[in-house]
C-alpha cells in the first residue's frame, strides 16, 4: 500500500474541496480490507514529522477499524495478519511521550482489542517488559488500565483475566506508585492518576483475596493517605475566576486527590455494614473501620474546613463531603465531631458550596432550558458537590442538629442583605423539609418562618434564642428582582405544603403568589411554580380557588410543556387533571390532542440531544392522557374521539420501532377497550396483529415486547369479549397467541391459559372445533410444567373447557382428568372467588348430561356435587380447603384413572418444593388485569338451585346419595341455596 496516495486521502478529508473529500472518504471506504493498512496507519499516526491533524485522522481512522475486527455484520474484513500486527504493537501508542490527543484514541483501540482479544499472546509479556523499563512504564500501565476497563463492573468467573492479570502485575504498580509518591519528577502525577483509575475499575466491584491482606492492604491504603494528604502549593491558591478553577481542577494533582477520594469512599460504603457483606470481605471491612476510617476523617475534614480560604475543585470536594456523610454514620468518626465542628461544616462548608455561582445566572440567560435541565439532572446530582452538601446537612439534622441549623438561620437572616446567602439558606431550609415536618415542635413554627412573622421562645429544645425576628424570608421574594429567588421561594413554599396550617391567610397568599409568577416572564420560575402549585393542591383554598380556573390552567402548563420537554412539568399536569376531573371534562378531548401531538414531538427528538429528558417527558404524557380516558370512563362518545386521535400512538408505541413505550400504551389501549362499549371501537382490533407480533415475532421478525407479556392479557381479553365477530375471524391467529405462551416459561404458561379461557368462556358452542385441540395442548403444559402456578392455570381451563361443551369435552376424558383430578385434590390452591366459579360451573355442567356420561363416572355425581358445595364461594367451612380424594368405589372422589393417580402422588411427593406458590392465579386480584369475566356475571345460586332441582325431578335417587355424603353444615349451605 502506497504511504503517500494515504496521506493525500487525509489531507483530501480535511480539505474544504467538497469533491476532493468524497472521493478521498471513497477510497478511504475502498481500502478498509487492505493488507498492511494497519501498520501504515500505525505509522502515520505515530509519525512527529506529520502534522498533528493529519496523525490525528489517521488514528481515529484506525480506532474505527478496531471496531469491527470481529463483528461479522461489517462490510469489510481485518485481515488477520494486520490485527496481530496492532495487538504486538499497541503499547506503542500508549506512551506518555505520545501528544495527548493521539494518545486518548489509541487508548479506545487497546480497550477495544482487549475487550475481544485478552488475554493473547504476547501480550501480558510485553506488560511485564514495560513495566521494567523507566521510559515505558506508563504504557505497560496504561495497557492494564484499558484490560481493567472491561471488568469494572463483572462478577464472578468471568473476572477470572482479571483476577489473573492482578496477581501478575499489582505488587510491581504497588512498587511504582511508592516511587512516585516521593518522587519529585513534576510528571508523576499522571503515573499516579493512572494507577489510581486501574486501582478503582479492577476492585470496584470487590478485591480479590490476594490483595485483601493486611500488610497489602496497608500499603494501598498507606499511598491513598498520602496522596490526599499532599499539599499542592499554588494551585490550591483561591482564584476569584471561574473558568480559571475548571482548567485547575483537571490537573493531574487534583485528578489524583480526585481518584484517591473516590476509592476511600467507596472502602467506607462498600465494606460498612459488616452483617452484611460476604464473609471473604468482612476482614477488609474491620481492618478499614478499625485502623483508617478516623484516619482519613481527620484528614479530611481540617481541608474541608480550609474551602473558604483555599481552592477544592468539586470533583475532589463531592468525595470529600461524601466521606463525612459516611463518616457520620460511623460512631468512631462521628464522635470527632464536636459542636464546633459541626458549625465549622454548616457555616464554612455547606452553606458557601450551596451557593450560585457565576455560571448559573450566565446559563439562566442565556439558555433556560439548559439550566432548569441541570437543576434537575439526577445523574449529575452524584458527581455535584451541592447535591453532597445538601445530604450532609440533611444527615446532621437527622443526627439532632436540627436545632442547631435553624438558629443559624435567624442569625443570618437579620445580616445585611446578600443574595447569594440568601438564596443558599432557601435552598438549604427547603431541603430539609422532610425532617421538619417529622418534628411536631418545629412544624408549628415554618408558617412563621415562611411569613416572616415574629416568634418567641422558639422552645426550649432549641436554645435561649428568642424573639428572633424572620422578616421577608420567603414571601418577599416572590416580587424580587432576581429570578433566582423568585423560582427558589415557590420551590421552598411547595417543599412545606404538606402541612395543614392553620392560617387560611397565610395558604391564600401562597396559592396568589405561585399562580402570579406562573406568568413569569422568565421560563425557569414559570417551570418552578408549576411544579409548585400542584403541591398545594391538598389544601382546601387550593380547591376552592383553582375548579374555576382549570381550563387556563391547561392552557399554562400545555404552553410551558411546548417550551420545555420536562417529565416532571407533565406530572404536574397529570395532578392537576387527577384533581379536578370533573372541571377538566369539558377540554379533555382537545386536551388529548396537544397531549398526542406533544408526544409525538417529543419521541422524535434524539435522546442524546436532551439526555433522555424527552423520552420521559413522553413516557409521563402517555400517563396524563390515561388519566383523561378514567375521567371519560363514562363517556363512550369522548372515548370513541380518543380512540381516533391516538390511533397514531397505538401504531407507534406497539410496533418494534416505539416499543420503549410499550407498556404505558399497552395501559391506555386497555383502559380504553374496557370503558368503551362493546363494539364501539372496531377501528382499533388491527392492533390485535401488532399484540400478537410483540410478543411471537412475525415472519423473520423476532418479538420485541417479550417482557410485557403480564400486560398484552387484558387488551387480548377485552378485544375477545367485546368484539366477537372481528374475534371468530381471526380465531386461529388468537388461539396460536394461547398456544405458544403455554409451551414457554411459567409467566408465558399462565397468560397463554388466560387468553384460551378468555375464548372459551366468552364463545361458548362457537368453537367446537377448536376445543379439543385446545384440552390437549393444555393437558401438554399441564404435564410439562412443574410449576403449582402453571398447574393452577391449565386445571382452571379444563374446568371453563367443560362448561363450554361438556359432552364434546368429555371425549377426551383421558386427556382432560389429570388437570382437573389435580384441581379437586388440590382445593385450596383456589381460594380466588373467578377460580372457584369455573371449577363449580364445569362441575355442574356434568349434571346437565347425566344420562351421555360413563356408569362408572355417573357413580361418582355425590361426590361431585359435594365438591361444588364445598367450592361455593360463601361457604366459610375450613373444610373446603382440605381438597378432595375419590376411591375406586366411588364411595370418595377417587381416581378417574390410574395416570391420574400418578400424577396425583407425583404433586404430593413435591408439596414441599420451592415453588411454593398456591394462593396465584390466573384471574387473580391483579389489578392490571382490567377484564371482566363473564362467569362474574354468573349467579352460583341460581345454577346450584336449578341443578338440584333438575336432580330431585329426574334423578331423586341420586339427590337421596347426595345428601347422604352431605355433611350437617354442607346441608345447611344447600337448603340456603335452593331456598
Amino acid at each position: 500500500m502506497d504511504e503517500n496516495i494515504l496521506l493525500s486521502a487525509f489531507s483530501a478529508s480535511l480539505g474544504a474541496d467538497n469533491n476532493a473529500r468524497s472521493k478521498a472518504h471513497e477510497y478511504l471506504q475502498s481500502i478498509r480490507s487492505a493488507a498492511g493498512l494497519i501498520p501504515l496507519l500505525l505509522k502515520v499516526s505515530l509519525d512527529s514529522a506529520n502534522s498533528l491533524e493529519l496523525r490525528q485522522v489517521a488514528v481515529i481512522y484506525l480506532k474505527n477499524l478496531t471496531k469491527g475486527t470481529k463483528d461479522s455484520n461489517k462490510d469489510f474484513i481485518v485481515p488477520e495478519i494486520d490485527k496481530e500486527f496492532l495487538k504486538f504493537h499497541i503499547l506503542t501508542g500508549l506512551s506518555f511521550s505520545i501528544p495527548e490527543k493521539l494518545r486518548s484514541q489509541y487508548e479506545e483501540i487497546a480497550h477495544n482489542i482487549a475487550k475481544t482479544y485478552f488475554p493473547w499472546e504476547q501480550i501480558l509479556t510485553q506488560i511485564s517488559q514495560a513495566l521494567d523499563n523507566p521510559n515505558s512504564i506508563y504504557s505497560g500501565l496504561n495497557m492494564i488500565y484499558q484490560v481493567s476497563r472491561n471488568y469494572e463492573y463483572t462478577m464472578n468467573d468471568k473476572r477470572t483475566d482479571l483476577i489473573s492479570l492482578v496477581e501478575l502485575f499489582f505488587d510491581k504498580i504497588l512498587t511504582i506508585l511508592k516511587e512516585l509518591i516521593i518522587s519529585s519528577n513534576p510528571d508523576k502525577y499522571s503515573y499516579i492518576q493512572l494507577i489510581l483509575q486501574t486501582y478503582w475499575v479492577s476492585f470496584y466491584i470487590s478485591i480479590p483475596l490476594k490483595l485483601s491482606q493486611k500488610e497489602i492492604l496497608e500499603h494501598w491504603l498507606q499511598g491513598f493517605y498520602q496522596i490526599l494528604s499532599a499539599d499542592y502549593g499554588e494551585i490550591q491558591a483561591k482564584s476569584l475566576n471561574e473558568e480559571e478553577d475548571k482548567l485547575r481542577e483537571k490537573s493531574p494533582q487534583w485528578m489524583c486527590k480526585k481518584w484517591a477520594g473516590q476509592i476511600v469512599h467507596r472502602f467506607f460504603t462498600r465494606y460498612f455494614n459488616l452483617n452484611h457483606i460476604q464473609e471473604q470481605n468482612l476482614f477488609i471491612g474491620q481492618y478499614f473501620q478499625s485502623v483508617w476510617a478516623v484516619e482519613f476523617f481527620k484528614i479530611i475534614i481540617p481541608q474541608l474546613f480550609q474551602t473558604k480560604d483555599l481552592f477544592i475543585p468539586s470533583v475532589v470536594l463531592n468525595y470529600y463531603i461524601k466521606y463525612v456523610i459516611q463518616g457520620i454514620k460511623f460512631t468512631a468518626t462521628f464522635e470527632l465531631l464536636d459542636e464546633v465542628a459541626v458549625s465549622n461544616l454548616l457555616v464554612n462548608v455547606i452553606m458557601p458550596v450551596l451557593c450560585r455561582v457565576a455560571s448559573d445566572e450566565e446559563i439562566w440567560k442565556e439558555n433556560p432550558i439548559e439550566f432548569i435541565r441541570k437543576e434537575a439532572d439526577m445523574g449529575r446530582a452524584y458527581y455535584s458537590p451541592k447535591s453532597s452538601a445538601i445530604d450532609l446537612l440533611l444527615i446532621l439534622c437527622e443526627k439532632g442538629f436540627i436545632n442547631k441549623f435553624f438558629e443559624y438561620i435567624a442569625r443570618e437572616i437579620q445580616l445585611p442583605d446578600d443574595l447569594l446567602r440568601k438564596e443558599a439558606l432557601m435552598l438549604a431550609f427547603g431541603s430539609i423539609s422532610e425532617q421538619v415536618k417529622k418534628n411536631n415542635v418545629l412544624k408549628d413554627f415554618v408558617e412563621r418562618i415562611l411569613t416572616g412573622f415574629v416568634f418567641v421562645d422558639f422552645t426550649n429544645q432549641i436554645g435561649d434564642f428568642v424573639e428572633r425576628i424572620l422578616t421577608g424570608f420567603v414571601f418577599v421574594d416572590f416580587t424580587n428582582q432576581i429570578g433566582f429567588l423568585r423560582a427558589r421561594a415557590a420551590w421552598v413554599c411547595s417543599k412545606y405544603a404538606g402541612i395543614d396550617y392553620e392560617n387560611l391567610e397565610f395558604k391564600t397568599s401562597t396559592l396568589e403568589s405561585i399562580c402570579r409568577i406562573l406568568k413569569d416572564s422568565e421560563l425557569p420560575v414559570r417551570y418552578e411554580a408549576a411544579l409548585a402549585l400542584p403541591k398545594l393542591i391538598g389544601w382546601n383554598v387550593t380547591k376552592q380557588r383553582l375548579a374555576t380556573e382549570v381550563k387556563n390552567l391547561l392552557e399554562i402548563y400545555l404552553k410551558l410543556m411546548g417550551d420545555i420537554d420536562s417529565e416532571d412539568l407533565v406530572e404536574a399536569l397529570e395532578s392537576i387533571v387527577s384533581a379536578f376531573p370533573k372541571e377538566t371534562l369539558p377540554f379533555s378531548l382537545e386536551l388529548t390532542q396537544h397531549l398526542a401531538s406533544a408526544f409525538s414531538r417529543m419521541v422524535a427528538k434524539d435522546m442524546s440531544e436532551d439526555e433522555g429528558e424527552s423520552a420521559m417527558a413522553a413516557v409521563s404524557t402517555l400517563n396524563t392522557i390515561s388519566k383523561i380516558i378514567d375521567i371519560l370512563e363514562d363517556k363512550p362518545e369522548d372515548l370513541i374521539k380518543v380512540s381516533l386521535i391516538l390511533k397514531p400512538v397505538f401504531e407507534y408505541c406497539l410496533s418494534e420501532k416505539g416499543c420503549d413505550y410499550f407498556e404505558e400504551t399497552l395501559n391506555l389501549l386497555t383502559c380504553l377497550l374496557y370503558y368503551s362499549p362493546e363494539k364501539s371501537l372496531p377501528h382499533l382490533y388491527y392492533l390485535i396483529r401488532q399484540l400478537r407480533a410483540s410478543i411471537l415475532g412475525e415472519g423473520s421478525e423476532k418479538p420485541y415486547a417479550l417482557e410485557h407479556i403480564n400486560e398484552i392479557f387484558s387488551p387480548i381479553a377485552n378485544f375477545i369479549k367485546k368484539y366477537p365477530e372481528q374475534t371468530l375471524e381471526n380465531l386461529n391467529g388468537i388461539i396460536d397467541i394461547g398456544f405458544a405462551l403455554i409451551k414457554d416459561k411459567e409467566e408465558e404458561a399462565i397468560n397463554g391459559c388466560k387468553i384460551l379461557i378468555a375464548l372459551m368462556e366468552n364463545f361458548k358452542g362457537h368453537i367446537d372445533n377448536f376445543l379439543i385441540l385446545i384440552i390437549k395442548e393444555i393437558s401438554i403444559a399441564f404435564l410439562q410444567h412443574s410449576s403449582k402456578k402453571v398447574k393452577n392455570s391449565c386445571s382452571q381451563a379444563m374446568f371453563v373447557a367443560l362448561w363450554n361443551n361438556p359432552i364434546l369435552s368429555l371425549s377426551s376424558i383421558d386427556i382432560l382428568s389429570p388437570a382437573i383430578q389435580y384441581a379437586l385434590s388440590s382445593v385450596k390452591s383456589f381460594n380466588e372467588s373467578l377460580a372457584r366459579s369455573h371449577m363449580i360451573y364445569g362441575l355442574g355442567s356434568l349434571f346437565y348430561i347425566i344420562p351421555s356420561l360413563p356408569l362408572d363416572f355417573q357413580g361418582k355425581l355425590p361426590m361431585i356435587f359435594k365438591c361444588i358445595i364445598q367450592l361455593y364461594e360463601d361457604n366459610d367451612d375450613d373444610s373446603s380447603a382440605e381438597g378432595i380424594e375419590f376411591d375406586d368405589e366411588g364411595n370418595g372422589p377417587g381416581k378417574i384413572d390410574a395416570h391420574c393417580q400418578k400424577i396425583i402422588d407425583k404433586i404430593r411427593n413435591s408439596a414441599n418444593d420451592e415453588d411454593d406458590d398456591e394462593d396465584d392465579f390466573p384471574f387473580g386480584d391483579d389489578s392490571e388485569d382490567l377484564y371482566d369475566s363473564p362467569f362474574e356475571a354468573l349467579n352460583q345460586n341460581d345454577m346450584i338451585k336449578d341443578v338440584t332441582n333438575m336432580i330431585k325431578g329426574n334423578f331423586p335417587e341420586l339427590l337421596q346419595n347426595i345428601v347422604g355424603i352431605l355433611s350437617e353444615n354442607e346441608i345447611k349451605i344447600l337448603n340456603s341455596i335452593i331456598q
